[in-house]
């Protein structure tokens, strides 16, 4: 582990990462640093987004809320539902009807979209 005499300023001591460049006390790595971070760089490529699609399209899904009103005995309610489809199976399913949405009803509907017996596929 390194101890303060090897940071040459505050922010440095702060974020645990030896830097200095020319000057003590720059924000510029130092050159070994770049050089790993160069060599290490260099077999990586930029991905479009088709490509990205394309390699996780089996494990996609999107989950969203909609309103809808429905008359019940104590008059108009308004209820929220929350849907999730699965990209690769088109698959719709409606995983809560509540009137208001709260942290712990979301939490348990994560963990039952999740789940690997009943969870999506």
């Amino acid at each position: 582990m390194l101890d303060d005499s090897h940071f040459a300023s505050t922010s440095e001591r702060e974020s645990g990462f030896p830097m200095g460049g020319a000057s003590r006390g720059s924000n510029r790595p130092r050159p070994e640093i770049l050089t790993y971070v160069r060599k290490v760089g260099r077999g990586i490529r930029k991905t479009r987004w088709s490509e990205f699609l394309k390699s996780y399209w089996e494990s996609l899904a999107a989950i969203d809320f909609f309103t809808h009103e429905i008359y019940t005995l104590s008059g108009l309610t308004r209820h929220m539902a929350l849907v999730s489809i699965h990209y690769a199976t088109r698959q719709v399913e409606v995983v809560g009807i509540i009137q208001q949405a709260h942290g712990q009803w979301m939490s348990q509907k994560a963990r039952n979209l999740v789940d690997q017996f009943s969870g999506f596929p």
